[in-house]
């Protein structure tokens, strides 16, 4: 992936700078792991724990899909090719419905590990708020360049003529 790409788009003027992506996502994979200790303390590997545990890894997947690995194409993007939505693909209003479910498995894992781990829960609001975040900037981002000719946008299609 070539960032001029995303360098080249229109932001909002409170689009956080490149390094607070890192910054901010580090202490939150942190505090995740922190949370799934807390359940994982009190349920072990019990019957119980298997559908919170399943929540969160596919609260994981969805993550690392949309976060991690994004991150990742920054340094080593010709190996991931159009395998990630915003910046691997570039489908941005495609995107935004993809964090919707995202953002999704974080409420779904936080409600999962309330009834175990209160505190576990707490930790994962965090991530919440920082997904508001990208999700508004990812919003933000589709509504400034929706005029643009640029394909990424993925405008809809007009109907197919008629045979």
């Amino acid at each position: 992936m070539d960032m001029k790409w995303y360098d080249g788009i229109k932001k909002p003027r409170w689009n956080p700078p490149k390094w607070a992506f890192p910054a901010v996502w580090i202490p939150l994979k942190l505090m995740q792991v922190a949370s799934l200790f807390l359940v994982l303390k009190k349920t072990g590997f019990s019957g119980r724990a298997v559908l919170p545990f399943s929540i969160f890894g596919a609260h994981l997947l969805l993550g690392n899909r949309w976060n991690v690995l994004a991150t990742h194409l920054l340094m080593h993007a010709q190996q991931y090719q159009g395998h990630l939505i915003f910046f691997g693909e570039h489908k941005l209003r495609r995107s935004l419905d993809y964090m919707a479910i995202f953002y999704g498995s974080i409420a779904a894992t936080a409600a999962a590990f309330y009834p175990i781990s209160p505190a576990a829960a707490v930790l994962m609001m965090p991530t919440q708020v920082w997904v508001t975040i990208a999700a508004a900037l990812n919003y933000s981002i589709v509504q400034l360049n929706k005029d643009s000719p640029d394909p990424s946008f993925d405008k809809p299609s007009a109907p197919a003529p008629a045979s």
